[in-house]
């Protein structure tokens, strides 16, 4: 196994925009849900059993991924030109209209 083919093992493969994300997020949700229930339901002590929480545990994992790049899509959403405006034009736009009411209302 190359380097390359090592790295991709954990590269992130899972949907990538952040509609698809949400979905398979509450998709997830359902499905472990169900699982869980069927699992106690047909519950009868055989490795089938331990193949099936170890599958619901791994949609723990799965949805840790999933939301892990969930936020990163967000974050990177809120880029530093956003925040950047918001944070400075935005507050020096509102000051100088602030200030302009308050003489404009003190001359009269």
């Amino acid at each position: 196994m190359t380097n390359e083919e090592k790295e991709n093992v954990f590269k992130y493969s899972g949907p990538s925009s952040l509609k698809d994300i949400e979905a398979r997020l509450l998709e997830l949700d359902a499905e472990k849900s169900a699982r869980i229930h069927n699992a106690k339901e047909d519950y009868s002590g055989s490795i089938d059993d331990e193949i099936e929480a170890d599958d619901i545990a791994y949609l723990d994992i799965e949805k840790t991924q999933l939301q892990l790049k969930r936020q990163f899509i967000l974050d990177e959403r809120n880029s530093w030109k956003a925040k950047s405006v918001w944070n400075v034009v935005i507050p020096i736009a509102v000051s100088i209209i602030t200030a302009y009411l308050v003489s404009v209302l003190v001359m009269r």
